[in-house]
């Protein structure tokens, strides 16, 4: 298994152990769930953003640190051709329309920097 299957393991594993949060309402987003689940994991932590928005800031992250994973803005799959020997009523609303992706977004707490 690559480390980005790993990876996408991972972030799965924390989303279904916060799904109850977000279907009870308690978070609106799931993203939102998964950064209080680390900020949770440390008190410490007060914010997380991408390496290059610490960089806009003024802020290195120190090497060596491992990134906090959360799901990135979807993405769209081509739409799902239909096969040519199904009949049209044997398709499923899924069968035919676009599959979303989600990709893997990397982030670095307050912790895990220093001013440059």
């Amino acid at each position: 298994m690559t480390s980005s299957q790993q990876n996408r393991t991972l972030l799965q594993s924390i989303s279904n152990k916060i799904a109850g949060l977000v279907e009870n309402g308690d978070f609106e987003k799931t993203n939102d769930a998964i950064i209080a689940y680390y900020k949770a994991q440390n008190q410490e932590i007060t914010e997380f953003k991408t390496f290059h928005d610490w960089l806009k800031q003024g802020f290195a992250v120190r090497k060596g640190e491992k990134a906090f994973l959360i799901w990135g803005k979807p993405l769209k799959k081509k739409e799902t051709e239909k096969p040519q020997d199904v009949p049209n009523d044997a398709m499923t609303f899924n069968d035919l329309t676009d599959k979303k992706y989600y990709p893997i977004c990397y982030l670095f707490s307050n912790l895990q920097v220093e001013k440059m």
